[in-house]
């Protein structure tokens, strides 16, 4: 193998393992203006986009340790890294696949080691973001704590309330 194909193999191999997942698509028709607004939403939530040749991909995801159908992949191929949050890039990917479906086809993706579906990757598009996620959870946590300070507010209002009808009373 020459060496420069060699050094592409290898860069490729490093993304699948470092990547938490990555996204399959197969892209046509699509105008350099609408590529460069995809990479830069895409790139927003902290994923990027890469264009590489079909056996390469399958070569370098082999090394990687991954076992990808070669029969699922077909035409221009895409492969969209994840940054962090696995779930805003897949997000934005379904966002554009829905409003461009004539051009872009969402293949499959390796999420933690584990190859989806087209099916489960629209999935797990659906789920709420990281960040979602932990307002959700504060929110949790919150309502106890705000449910019981109403509570002693309710409470220590009574006591007055109590307090300034006995005077009331005494006093008519």
């Amino acid at each position: 193998m020459r060496p420069e194909k060699q050094l592409l193999l290898d860069e490729i191999k490093a993304q699948i393992k470092n990547a938490p997942g990555f996204v399959l698509m197969k892209y046509q028709k699509m105008d350099p203006n609408l590529t460069s607004e995809f990479r830069n939403a895409i790139s927003e939530g902290g994923g990027f986009l890469y264009v590489v040749k079909k056996r390469v991909f399958l070569k370098a995801a082999q090394e990687a340790g991954l076992s990808i159908d070669e029969s699922m992949i077909s035409g221009h191929l895409g492969v969209i890294y994840s940054g962090e949050d696995t779930v805003t890039t897949t997000k934005t990917v379904y966002k554009y696949k829905n409003n461009y479906s004539e051009m872009i086809d969402i293949l499959g993706a390796s999420f933690e080691g584990k190859i989806c579906s087209p099916q489960e990757v629209e999935e797990i598009s659906k789920l709420p973001s990281k960040d979602e996620m932990r307002a959700q959870f504060l929110g949790v946590l919150a309502a106890p704590m705000s449910e019981t300070v109403g509570t002693i507010q309710a409470i220590l209002t009574s006591v007055i309330y109590c307090v300034e009808n006995k005077i009331q009373k005494e006093e008519g």
